[in-house]
């Protein structure tokens, strides 16, 4: 049996340490907003490299998870698996420490969704792109629905980097017809020839069509 006193001992040492675990891995961006400015998280410093361009410096000693440290290669797989599609995101590591992020659209609106996108690792990438549409049974489920007021469904032709050609299945846009041959731009994990994908036209840039921000799924 034990005393009062030594399992209060265990119980303190058992409490602080999942208290520990908890801050260890507190962190889950890259930066957080506050009153509109990018704040240190995960990243302990970031730059403006060019217009649509940012490096980010992260903090390698940080866990993404219990036990396993932060990598370039995480932060490459969350944002380019979130954000890859809707602010065609492009991640490309600096070494150990450093990555650089390119990136089309506002800044503003870029910086508050790298703000919100959870830095993953391992099977946690895989469930956090299949969570938000963009890949594997939850994409062909998805596929299945209609299009949506000021949407167009497209039946993809060709996935060629950051753009995506495809035939017009149906759409709900004036700006573009069924059965239209179009190219968009973007890029959506996971899609490949034959499968279909939903976006909302915003402007259209030579003959290549723009999605509206977080339209492209």
């Amino acid at each position: 049996m034990f005393s009062k006193s030594h399992l209060w001992k265990i119980l303190s040492v058992t409490f602080l340490g999942i208290f520990c675990a908890q801050v260890a891995v507190a962190n889950t961006t890259l930066i957080t907003m506050e009153g509109g400015k990018p704040k240190a998280a995960l990243a302990k410093s970031w730059k403006v490299v060019k217009s649509g361009q940012y490096e980010f410096e992260i903090d390698t000693n940080a866990e993404v998870k219990h036990g396993i440290k932060l990598t370039t290669t995480h932060v490459k797989d969350s944002l380019e698996g979130k954000l890859g599609g809707s602010y065609s995101v492009k991640v490309t590591p600096q070494g150990v420490s450093k990555v650089l992020v390119s990136y089309s659209g506002d800044e503003n609106k870029f910086l508050e969704q790298v703000s919100k996108t959870k830095i993953r690792a391992g099977k946690d990438v895989q469930i956090a792109l299949e969570s938000s549409g963009s890949d594997g049974g939850i994409r062909a489920k998805t596929a299945d629905r209609p299009p949506v007021d000021g949407e167009v469904k497209v039946i993809a032709l060709k996935v060629d980097g950051v753009k995506i050609t495809g035939k017009v299945n149906e759409s709900k846009n004036s700006k573009i017809a069924s059965s239209e041959k179009i190219t968009v731009k973007g890029t959506i994990k996971g899609l490949k020839p034959s499968d279909k994908f939903f976006f909302k036209p915003e402007k259209k840039d030579g003959d290549m069509w723009i999605p509206v921000d977080g339209s492209l799924q």
